[in-house]
């Protein structure tokens, strides 16, 4: 929206600059007013961020929205110069219009009983419109433009709420035969969430007007006028949401001049003279080639911000999960060595697949350590192999240690029809996570999971030059740096500043190179300067726990905290500083009764908090809660295993 209103106020201030070789006298010089009746239509947009105002629902992040309205008011205008009015108008505006939020979350099929995303669409339909007062200055910027003068026009606009409703309804976008149980068991694909005034909408605003106005004259005091305008609210609509409103806006009007009765009227006829016709003389010019140029003008004010954060190592499902009758490893899994040794970084639902390598990495580590390789089947009745089936699964995997490896007399192997936790068989989620193998670790760490790290982050400034011309219009021109996050449009040749805020590794690099790129369709220029990361002042910072997450899992179906779990508690509580917050998420995959899976997070919960108690007293403030929303996907094994868990995370 702001470079909307940048762009415009430049095209007025064109229109302005061009109007100073403009000596005509205005043929509205004698009159006492004028008086301008005008409406139109209005085409609303909303710039959002909230999830609910006052008597909305919360159902998401509601970004943006649109509608169509209608104007109308009535102007006095009184010229103060040539070119120059100065105007005053009372307007009704409606500003109507909607915003919508889409929502995926799982669900049970119970004609399939399979787990399907349902997708619903939420809309907040307002019903706003205001009584705008209107201080305006307009300018003649051409006497002349089609049988009438064009001008531009600059208000403020000071409005009052008039209607204020709101209707909030949701509907299911797929699949077809979802449905909502409403009340009484009526079955709907759409229902009414909520309604009514917008109680919290602000009572007093100011915007901004800007635009251009065409006049086509019908008589010697009347003219037919049609406008364009562009309008932005300063300000919320409401007190308790982030929401604005823009609108652009087009008018038709009728303008009549009001002249005192005493004062003659006279009308002045340009003689036109005839011109000695010129000679036109036509050069054919070749179209001259586009260019684009950068040079790095400075790098400034740079600096590292040394410190310590308190992390976790990301979950780890120590299992394998096979086709149902098979014992070849599938190959979502990787047999290969492990290639990055960071164990605090990446999504533990995808970085499943590097379980074997991780393991074994564990192992050459610790010279003590031995792998169990537990396999099972999901029972004689679907995987009627057994216990044949079991051992050549875990043989499997043991070839796959051994090629990473891994000496024989260090892995263990024990074949079981069932796996010792077993997962229900009532689902078909449950038949396919009995599939599988689990790997214990002994002697060995699975997870480190709370460690403090050092991190370095560079600040500083880059002030960049940038010259272009002959770019093609769809040929838009970015700037961006190889290490700052951020893409820099560059409307118009000039200095641009570019901030640096990102993390770098101080340990393993003494001299950073800082690429610098200007881009417009296919040119392309970069230059590069360095940075002695040596040579930087250095700014000490506290303890962070911002980046702080930990996951810590459940067996199905329990709220039992294992000797793993609670080593890994006390780990956090020897780490952490006191008085820091502790902040308990329980949770649950989607399998069972939605009653059963909330006491059971709750228990989870629960038992964590009361073990925390047990090693550290009152040296931190627990909470405790239940995840609704913030949890991994149920549709992979590996993705159930982790919501059976308990999120922490820390605050001091």
């Amino acid at each position: 929206m702001k470079q909307r209103l940048f762009f415009f106020t430049i095209f007025l201030i064109i229109i302005f600059s061009n109007t100073a070789t403009i000596a005509a006298e205005s043929p509205f010089t004698e009159e006492t007013f004028g008086v301008h009746p005008k409406g139109g239509l209005l085409y609303n947009g909303y710039n959002a961020n909230f999830q609910s105002f006052e008597g909305a629902v919360d159902c998401g992040i509601f970004e943006s929205g649109n509608g169509l309205g209608w104007s109308g008011g009535l102007f006095l205008e009184k010229y103060i110069g040539n070119d120059f009015i100065i105007g005053f108008g009372v307007v009704y505006s409606d500003r109507s219009g909607e915003m919508t939020v889409e929502n995926k979350f799982p669900s049970r099929d119970l004609s399939t009983n399979q787990i399907v995303t349902v997708t619903t669409e939420n809309s907040i339909t307002t019903s706003l419109s205001y009584i705008e007062f209107q201080p305006e200055f307009r300018w003649i910027a051409l006497d002349k433009f089609i049988n009438g003068p064009l001008r531009t026009l600059a208000a403020l606009r000071f409005n009052i709420p008039m209607n204020k409703s709101f209707e909030q309804k949701e509907r299911i976008v797929s699949p077809d035969n979802a449905v909502f149980i409403n009340a009484g068991d009526v079955r709907t694909q759409q229902r009414d969430i909520s309604g009514g005034d917008i109680t919290s909408i602000s009572g007093f605003g100011m915007g901004l007007t800007l635009g251009v106005e065409n006049m086509l004259k019908i008589s010697d005091k009347n003219f037919l006028t049609q406008q364009l305008a562009f309008d932005y609210n300063f300000g919320n609509v409401t007190n308790d949401a982030e929401w604005s409103i823009w609108a652009v806006r087009f008018e038709v009007g009728l303008r009549f001049s009001i002249f005192d009765a005493e004062e003659e009227q006279i009308e002045y006829i340009p003689i036109e003279v005839e011109e000695e016709p010129e000679v036109e003389i036509i050069v054919e010019e070749k179209p001259k080639p586009p260019t684009l140029d950068l040079a790095i003008t400075s790098v400034r004010d740079m600096k590292l911000n040394v410190g310590e954060e308190l992390l976790a190592t990301i979950p780890i499902v120590n299992a394998i999960f096979f086709d149902r009758n098979s014992s070849e490893i599938p190959n979502f899994y990787s047999t290969k060595p492990l290639q990055d040794d960071n164990f605090f970084k990446g999504d533990p639902v995808a970085n499943h697949k590097f379980i074997i390598p991780k393991i074994a990495y564990l192992m050459q580590k610790n010279a003590d350590a031995i792998i169990i390789i537990e396999s099972a089947t999901s029972g004689a009745e679907n995987e009627p192999a057994g216990l044949d089936l079991a051992s050549q699964r875990a043989l499997e995997i043991k070839k796959v240690f051994l090629d990473l490896g891994i000496a024989e007399q260090k892995i263990k192997i024990q074949a079981r029809l069932t796996p010792r936790f077993v997962s229900n068989q009532e689902f078909p989620e449950g038949i396919v996570e009995n599939q599988r193998a689990d790997i214990i670790l002994l002697n060995a760490p699975l997870q480190e999971f709370v460690d403090i790290r050092t991190y370095s982050e560079l600040h500083g400034y880059i002030d960049v030059n940038i010259d272009f011309a002959n770019l093609p219009p769809t040929d838009n021109v970015s700037i961006f740096n190889d290490i700052a996050d951020t893409i820099f449009a560059a409307p118009r040749p000039g200095k641009y500043t570019i901030g640096v805020n990102n993390r770098v590794d101080v340990e393993n690099q003494n001299i950073l190179p800082l690429n610098t790129t200007a881009r417009a369709g296919r040119l392309s220029k970069t230059e590069t300067s360095e940075v002695d990361l040596n040579s930087l002042p250095v700014e000490n910072k506290e303890l962070t726990l911002d980046n702080f997450e930990a996951v810590l899992r459940f067996n199905y179906n329990s709220n039992e905290l294992s000797n793993d779990t609670k080593s890994l508690l006390k780990q956090l509580t020897e780490k952490l500083p006191a008085g820091a917050t502790i902040y308990i998420i329980g949770s649950t995959d989607i399998l069972g009764t939605t009653e059963r899976n909330t006491a059971l997070a709750n228990e989870r919960a629960s038992s964590t908090e009361n073990y925390l108690k047990s090693v550290s007293g009152n040296k931190f403030t627990i909470t405790t809660s239940i995840a609704t929303t913030d949890k991994f996907s149920d549709e992979t094994p590996q993705g159930r295993f982790l919501n059976r868990s308990i999120k922490i995370r820390v605050k001091k």
